[in-house]
C-alpha cells in the first residue's frame, strides 16, 4: 500500500468516527453564514428530530431559512448576541424557543463560534444546537412552586423560617416582624430589630452547643436535621449566646 493510499484511508476512518460522534449526539451539529437568515451550510440528522424538518429543507435557504423557525419575537435578541460574540470573539450560548414542522414550541440550548481565518476574518459559524424543552418546562414549575410557596408563608399569621447545614438562619416569613411590631409597637424600633437578632442567634446557638443537653422535638417534614423550640426558648438561647449572664421579664419581651 503506497503512503498515498495510507493517508486516503486513515483520512475515510477519521470521517467515519466524527460522522458517528455526531450522529450520536442528543442534538445536532451546523455550520450556517453569518447572516440575517443564518444560512445553513451544514446540518446533522438530529434536527429532523428535533425541528421536523429535514436539513436539507435549511440548506442554502432551499425550503425556509432557520430565522424562520425561531419564535419572531426571539429573533432580535439571538442576532444581538450573536453580533457580540462575533465582535468579542468569544463563544455564543443562549435558549430560544422554535417552532417545529408540527407547530409544537421547543425551547432549545444552542452553544456556537465563529470560525475566522489567518488574516482574522469571519468565514462562517459552527455550533451544536439541542432540545432543552423539558429542563426549560421544569425550571418553569419549580419557579411557580416557590412562588406559591412565598405568597403562603408571607401571608400567614404563623412565623416559619429555614437555615442551612450550618444553621444560619436563610429565610424568615415577614410575620415575625409584623407579630413582635404588633405586640410592642410602642417600643424604639431597635428593640425589636435587636430581639430579632436574639431570635434567630438563639436558634443558632441552641442547635450548635445546647443539642445533646436539652431534647426538642425534631421535624421530619424537609428532611434533614431540624429543631423546633419557641420563641421563649430562642431568645433565652440568644441571651446564652451573647454572654448574658442574667435577663428578666416578659415573655417574648425584646431586649
Amino acid at each position: 500500500i503506497t503512503q498515498r493510499k495510507q493517508i486516503e484511508l486513515a483520512l475515510l476512518e477519521s470521517e467515519r468516527q466524527l460522522s458517528s460522534l455526531i450522529e450520536n449526539l442528543p442534538g445536532f451539529v451546523y455550520r450556517c453564514r453569518y447572516d440575517e437568515n443564518w444560512t445553513i451550510l451544514y446540518l446533522s440528522s438530529q434536527c429532523k428530530t428535533i425541528t421536523g424538518y429535514d436539513p436539507d429543507d435549511f440548506i442554502l435557504n432551499h425550503s425556509l431559512t432557520f430565522n424562520d423557525i425561531i419564535v419572531k419575537e426571539f429573533q432580535p435578541e439571538v442576532f444581538k448576541k450573536w453580533e457580540t460574540a462575533v465582535r468579542d470573539k468569544r463563544m455564543f450560548e443562549m435558549e430560544y424557543p422554535v417552532l417545529t414542522a408540527g407547530g409544537e414550541k421547543k425551547w432549545l440550548w444552542e452553544r456556537g463560534t465563529g470560525v475566522y481565518n489567518d488574516a482574522g476574518e469571519l468565514l462562517f459559524l459552527e455550533g451544536y444546537i439541542e432540545d432543552v424543552t423539558e429542563k426549560v418546562k421544569a425550571e418553569a414549575e419549580l419557579r411557580e412552586s416557590e412562588e406559591k410557596y412565598r405568597h403562603i408563608t408571607e401571608n400567614i399569621s404563623d412565623v416559619i423560617w429555614t437555615a442551612d447545614l450550618n444553621f444560619k438562619t436563610t429565610y424568615v416569613t415577614p410575620s415575625i416582624e409584623k407579630l413582635i411590631g404588633e405586640r410592642f409597637g410602642g417600643k424604639d424600633p431597635n428593640i425589636v430589630k435587636n430581639a430579632l437578632v436574639a431570635f434567630h442567634a438563639g436558634y443558632a446557638y441552641d442547635v450548635g452547643n445546647l443539642l445533646e443537653t436539652f431534647r426538642f422535638a425534631e421535624s421530619p417534614a424537609r428532611g434533614g436535621h431540624q429543631v423546633v423550640m419557641n420563641g421563649n426558648e430562642a431568645l433565652g438561647y440568644g441571651f446564652i449566646a451573647a454572654g448574658v449572664r442574667f435577663g428578666a421579664g416578659y415573655p417574648i419581651t425584646p431586649w
